[in-house]
């Protein structure tokens, strides 16, 4: 391999360029067809998942949440608002 390696250094730019070029389209062909020989194989399983029965506590939930972060907010900034601007009475 080194002797392959030390002949390719050898070799004028463009011409190495030219083989790097055709070992990586090479490489990605190898990938592609080896992702395509396998698709085959992924589309043909059915994969049904079961259905949640907690989709609508999990929304809930997340409502609930979003919900109170906002309440949360609210009452600092108006506690920011209130300590940056003393009352006039």
């Amino acid at each position: 391999m080194q002797k392959y390696i030390a002949h390719l250094r050898s070799k004028p730019h463009k011409e190495r360029q030219h083989i790097l070029h055709l070992a990586a389209f090479g490489i990605t062909l190898v990938i592609a067809l080896i992702w395509i020989a396998t698709l085959g194989v992924h589309l043909t399983k059915s994969v049904t998942a079961a259905p949640n029965p907690n989709t609508e506590s999990a929304f809930t939930t997340i409502k609930d949440n979003l919900v109170e972060v906002y309440a949360d907010a609210q009452a600092k900034n108006d506690a920011l608002k209130k300590a940056a601007v003393p009352s006039i009475q």
